[in-house]
């Protein structure tokens, strides 16, 4: 038999269990006289990768285990100032990222390079210097393959090139100088198609043209002079459909329109002058749905419209206008229930602050293209902004013209889509999306002065079920740093500032709402050494769980999964004192002391 908890109302130091099913419990005070502002958070190895200020080394690489014993910074990489850790990307086993070690006390002379970490302080090192000196070679990761990585870097002497890594030192350099000189080729827009890569950059004779490479300098070369000479035909909006690879592109005689290239200069065309002159119809917000490409044109007739294609001239068509005065600008695609969902506007009104965008959904017809739902009726737009799409239903903010931005749902009908919850009245609460986590959808929204302005929520889709989620001290002050957060090891953490005690440090979020068996007798538990100096035994465990030891403060410093194979662990790292061992709701509970 199983039972669903419900935890009873328990202080532990400066961590809350909400009488229902939560607790909120701060990890660890980084910097205890200020705000450690935790941030780029990153899982590799079973732990958490993040950028901290103490408030003694400046903001520097730190790492969590969820534990408050186990959060402690890896290395100080810039000893004099903060090297400001942040762009982590897992390659060949070791983390990587870019951080600065200027000493320097200009901002300006911030000397950006890659850096790597095994996770210890000794195999924390800087990749390559490739600028030496106070001076910054400003890398930027553009792709990650499996035996190196690309990325784009200025060595003080050719300006912004096209630089490759293996990981190592030897192996970091210069793949080609593509515009030869100090002016550099500044390549960007990557995208892999038929095994190589494809980029945007500029030799300094052919202007910003379309390029590709397999990772050796030979065989990076420009595809097709698209526009002829030293102009730019400056393609965009990749996009991959079929074997085929599409984009925008202006070739100087019918100005920006939609291509395609096979990976060959003879494949490379163009699909369709969709607005015939030199003025182009700017194809944008390409998106893949249904074997096809739906995206915004303008053809010179009707504004900024619907549009697909299926890859040919004559299968390149306006799918509906939407506005038949102004311009629609179809944006933001996304798919949901069989049918592309994006934002438009059908207003009339010629005075461009009165732009009303709604949702509109499509299944490729014109009959089949409507409006979801007239959010805000009238001239003014309800300006809905997607915040999450689920399997059977979808978040959103919506400005009704009564309740402010508040959180709507949908499901897809126009019955359907109705605000979930008035959380600030006239004002709006401004909800920001987070993530969808054990069954919840979490964000942050402004409850106003009465619910201490801006805080974390959640809600099951349902009025009754939309929640805000509380500590137990008081949180008269700022709250969320809404962008950082992460879900680790069965629980949630995220940044907050409760009060200016503590300042902005790393908290964390347990849902103690479990399916727990009864046939785990509390009575029948036992740890023994205790006391330990080591080495501790939990007996009688019957099924796997999650446990915790924390110390007198409530903070957790040690946490593994225990059960009936698996229940001897090691404690030698804990300072000496008096501690107790739980699962995750706290029916098991029993004191260790470590000597």
């Amino acid at each position: 038999m199983k039972t669903r908890l419900l935890i009873l109302l328990l202080f532990i130091g400066t961590s809350f269990i909400n009488a229902q099913n939560y607790s909120i419990q701060l990890l660890k005070n980084i910097n205890p006289n200020g705000s450690s502002s935790p941030n780029s958070f990153f899982e590799f190895n079973d732990k958490v990768y993040f950028a901290a200020d103490d408030g003694i080394n400046g903001s520097e690489l730190w790492v969590t285990d969820g534990t408050a014993l186990g959060t402690k910074m890896v290395k100080d990489l810039n000893p004099s100032e903060s090297s400001n850790p942040h762009n982590f990307f897992v390659f060949n086993n070791k983390l990587y990222f870019i951080a600065s070690n200027h000493t320097n006390t200009n901002p300006e002379f911030i000397n950006d390079e890659i850096w790597m970490t095994d996770g210890t302080a000794s195999g924390t090192q800087m990749l390559k210097d490739i600028k030496p000196g106070i001076f910054s070679s400003d890398p930027q990761i553009l792709y990650v393959d499996q035996d190196i990585f690309y990325f784009s870097a200025d060595d003080g002497v050719n300006g912004v090139e096209l630089w490759v890594s293996d990981g190592t030192p030897l192996g970091t350099k210069l793949l080609k100088n593509i515009n030869p000189g100090s002016g550099g080729s500044n390549p960007r827009s990557f995208i892999l198609f038929e095994n190589n890569l494809f980029f945007v950059a500029t030799n300094g004779i052919n202007g910003y043209e379309i390029w590709q490479t397999d990772g050796t300098m030979s065989g990076t070369q420009l595809l097709k002079d698209i526009n002829p000479g030293n102009a730019s035909s400056n393609p965009n909006n990749f996009t991959i459909l079929n074997n085929k690879l599409y984009f925008s592109a202006n070739d100087d005689m019918n100005g920006m329109e939609l291509w395609v290239t096979d990976g060959t200069y003879t494949g490379t065309t163009l699909v369709k002058d969709i607005r015939v002159g030199g003025d182009g119809s700017n194809p944008s917000n390409l998106a893949v749905w249904n074997n096809k490409i739906y995206f915004a044109a303008d053809d010179g007739a009707n504004g900024v419209e619907l549009w697909v294609t299926d890859g040919t001239a004559l299968g390149t068509n306006m799918v509906k206008d939407l506005n038949s005065s102004q311009s629609s600008n179809p944006h933001n695609f996304f798919v949901f229930n069989n049918k592309l969902y994006f934002i438009a506007s059908n207003h009339t009104n010629t005075n461009p602050d009165f732009i009303n965008d709604e949702i509109w959904m499509t299944d490729g017809t014109a009959t089949g293209t409507q409006m979801l739902k007239d959010i805000r009726p009238g001239i003014f737009s309800s300006n809905p902004q997607i915040i999450y799409v689920d399997q059977d239903i979808f978040y959103f903010s919506a400005d009704d013209g009564m309740n402010g931005v508040e959180l709507w749902k949908s499901d897809g009908t126009t019955i359907g889509t109705q605000m979930l919850k008035d959380i600030n009245g006239p004002g709006g609460s401004n909800p920001m999306g987070m993530l969808v986590w054990n069954g919840n959808f979490f964000f942050t929204a402004d409850g106003g002065s009465s619910f201490s302005d801006i805080q974390l929520w959640r809600t099951d889709g349902t009025y009754s079920g939309t929640e805000m989620l509380l500590p137990s001290f008081n949180p008269k002050y700022n709250s969320l740093a809404t962008t950082n957060y992460f879900v680790y090891q069965g629980d949630f953490y995220f940044t907050a500032n409760y009060n200016n005690t503590i300042g902005l440090e790393l908290y964390k979020f347990t849902d103690l709402t479990l399916d727990i068996s009864d046939d785990t007798a509390i009575g029948t538990i036992a740890i023994y050494p205790n006391p330990t100096q080591d080495i501790l035994t939990v007996e009688g465990l019957t099924k796997v769980e999650i446990f915790s030891i924390t110390n007198d403060l409530g903070q957790e410093v040690w946490r593994s999964i225990l059960g009936k194979d698996k229940n001897t662990f090691s404690i030698e790292n804990l300072p000496n004192g008096i501690y107790l061992l739980h699962n995750r709701d706290y029916t098991i509970q029993k004191k260790v002391i470590k000597e």
